[in-house]
């Protein structure tokens, strides 16, 4: 009896020994778990849950003496997944010099789903899901989200995916690491709330009207991206959120409309070829060819815009946002008559086969075919201009005086070309000819330009 009761105190101990030694262990992991700060060391943390190798283990320290990139994506993100092959191609290249580490929160499955749909080449690169140990590490909020570890096992920055470069990579094996574009992370940003957003939206449901430009939220957010806001229970728009936009597309999104005479969405014009930049520094509004340049200019030269107005309408925002816009930048912006060869859309012949037959106005884009029915050409006017006059490189002029609603059907497939689309539009007494005269263009120029010494009027003697 005395040596069962001794047994039982001994187990009792002994699993209060356990209990405490595991609480230690949680309140340690718990502890090394926290965000870390640019400069510490990277905890000696075992890494599991390796894609296509079941039961491999990998302590952090294992990959001392070399470049650690750990690049955090999720198979949602595009932008990631996308950019595997570039990393991939940078494993090559610097071999044991450098590791690249995929980290994604997502399951093997989830992963394995992607590759598959995606027809993805896997990569030559370990694949580390399911994880929350890094995350925790290096909290993000964006995807791509690249951290570098330099090859004593110390965290040197966060940064944009654009910043794994050849060249960064040879910098950082060298202890330089000044060409590596910081990604600040600022805490939870939602995208889909006012700029102006507080704790409950205090400020925004008391707010009647107000504009806000501000600059630098690429830092907030990778997002970009406009849409109208609503009131409560409003048909009409009373506002409008752009976000991460250049100066180029705040000034082509306030004039494009009226420039080409019909709604010209800002993301589907790949290329505006009836817009003349006419600045000094013409490489603020564009950015750099050189994927490297990118996120710093991203910080210094994108805005986000967001617009709270009293009236409701289209055109009351679009009132505004010019004179916000234009008041802020350091840009003139005018529609001005340029000469030039241009694609035109007239008319060849009678319309009597474009004339609607009546019904309800709908206009639909399936199977490969544009059809309008009773409603206006708008629809045609925007695929010939991203389409035609994008391959073609030519301005796009509406010409056709029809401003009543019609019946039309073509292939998308012909929009791919001159011919095939005029022998479509033929038929509807329509026709795209190339012409070259002077046709309204939109001007941008600097505020204050001093004139050229052409344009000065010559000194008297």
């Amino acid at each position: 009896m005395k040596a069962i009761k001794k047994f039982n105190v001994w187990r009792k101990g002994w699993i209060m020994a356990v209990v405490m030694c595991s609480i230690i262990k949680v309140v340690e992991a718990q502890e090394t778990l926290s965000p870390l700060p640019i400069g510490a060391t990277v905890p000696d943390l075992t890494i599991v849950n390796f894609y296509k190798q079941p039961g491999k283990k990998v302590k952090l320290s294992e990959y001392r003496g070399k470049l650690l990139l750990l690049d955090f994506w999720g198979v949602y993100c595009t932008a990631c997944l996308a950019g595997m092959g570039h990393l991939d191609s940078l494993q090559a290249q610097f071999g044991d010099q450098l590791k690249v580490l995929l980290v994604t929160s997502d399951t093997a499955d989830q992963v394995e789903k992607i590759f598959n749909r995606l027809k993805i080449k896997i990569p030559n690169l370990e694949v580390v899901t399911g994880n929350d140990q890094l995350i925790k590490l290096f909290p993000h909020e964006s995807q791509p989200h690249h951290v570098w570890i330099n090859t004593a096992g110390t965290y040197i920055s966060p940064a944009h995916h654009q910043s794994a470069s050849a060249n960064n990579i040879r910098k950082a094996l060298k202890g330089d690491y000044s060409a590596i574009v910081k990604k600040a992370e600022y805490g939870y940003f939602n995208n889909d709330q006012a700029l102006l957003a507080t704790p409950f939206n205090i400020v925004d449901s008391l707010s009647i009207s107000y504009s806000l430009l501000l600059k630098g939220t690429s830092n907030l957010t990778m997002a970009g991206g406009y849409r109208l806001l609503y009131g409560p229970n409003a048909r009409l728009p009373n506002g409008i959120k752009l976000l991460n936009m250049s100066a180029l597309t705040l000034i082509q999104y306030c004039f494009n409309e009226r420039l080409y005479g019909f709604p010209v969405g800002i993301f589907e014009l790949k290329s505006n070829a009836r817009l003349k930049v006419e600045v000094a520094r013409p490489d603020i509004l564009f950015p750099p060819v050189d994927q490297e340049l990118i996120p710093q200019w991203r910080q210094e030269n994108l805005f986000s815009y967001e617009l709270k107005a009293a009236n409701t309408g289209n055109e009351e925002i679009s009132k505004r946002m010019e004179m916000d816009i234009m008041s802020a930048l350091p840009y003139t912006v005018s529609i001005e008559n340029r000469h030039t060869k241009y694609l035109s859309l007239e008319r060849i012949g009678p319309l009597d086969s474009l004339l609607t037959r009546g019904g309800k106005s709908k206009t639909l884009i399936s199977q490969g075919r544009l059809s309008i029915t009773n409603d206006g050409i708008q629809s045609l006017l925007k695929q010939i201009l991203y389409s035609l006059a994008d391959i073609e490189q030519l301005p796009f002029v509406n010409n056709s005086n029809i401003n009543f609603p019609v019946d039309i059907s073509i292939t998308m497939e012909a929009l791919q070309g001159r011919n095939a689309i005029n022998k479509e539009l033929t038929k509807y007494g329509l026709a795209v000819k190339e012409r070259e005269g002077e046709i309204p263009m939109l001007v941008i120029g600097d505020k204050n330009r001093r004139p050229l010494d052409s344009e000065r009027p010559p000194s008297a003697n």
